[in-house]
């Protein structure tokens, strides 16, 4: 006896309910904490995009920069952010980001698988 069919009675995934990750029951992955943390920050108030990549970039420095754009782009095409140009002074156009109430509603999804997987492994000894 391992021991593991013990494991499969936590709540370590998650349906694919609306608002949820869509992930297939599989527990939640880098790609969706990434999503989680751009949507967080846009919370606050309209972001400058290279502040939200430098930002994320500080946190998890092991994700590259353009993959961090494309969960940006992926935001914009699913309509959970609106991306618009800032005023210019001289240098390039800066692209500012703000949250949609889809997005809202989707950081509050992903806010909830979170606090689950978070339990589930505080549940298992896992801090």
């Amino acid at each position: 006896e391992t021991g593991l069919a013990d494991a499969h009675s936590y709540p370590l995934h998650f349906n694919n309910g609306p608002g949820s990750g869509g992930n297939g029951g599989v527990p939640m992955l880098k790609k969706d904490l990434l999503e989680l943390c751009l949507l967080h920050l846009m919370s606050d108030g309209d972001q400058y995009g290279y502040e939200l990549l430098r930002r994320l970039h500080a946190v998890f420095p092991d994700v590259q920069e353009s993959a961090i754009y494309a969960i940006l782009r992926g935001l914009c095409r699913e309509g959970l952010t609106e991306r618009y140009q800032g005023e210019t002074s001289g240098g390039p156009a800066r692209k500012y980001y703000r949250l949609t109430e889809a997005g809202q509603n989707r950081r509050a999804a992903l806010l909830e698988e979170w606090r689950g997987t978070r339990d589930a492994l505080s549940t298992l000894g896992i801090q």
